[in-house]
């Protein structure tokens, strides 16, 4: 929780978490430039929600990689 709300029009505080819901228009910047600046930014954790394939994967940054924690499906 931030204790006041920021002057500048941006947060320059990384989150805790961050969801990208992929879609096939994007996928591939997701998984790629957006993952590098999110480890960049050592953000912890990453989700990626997959809609048409029914998927979520959960990522945890360890020592600057992503590893996947979970991946589940629909079926699951």
């Amino acid at each position: 929780r931030l204790p006041a709300l920021p002057d500048e029009a941006y947060f320059t505080l990384a989150p805790d978490w961050v969801c990208e819901v992929l879609s096939p228009s994007t996928m591939a910047l997701d998984r790629t430039r957006k993952l590098a600046a999110y480890a960049r930014e050592r953000v912890p954790f990453a989700w990626l929600v997959d809609p048409t394939a029914l998927t979520i994967e959960v990522l945890q940054l360890d020592a600057g990689r992503w590893v996947i924690v979970t991946a589940c499906t629909g079926d699951s």
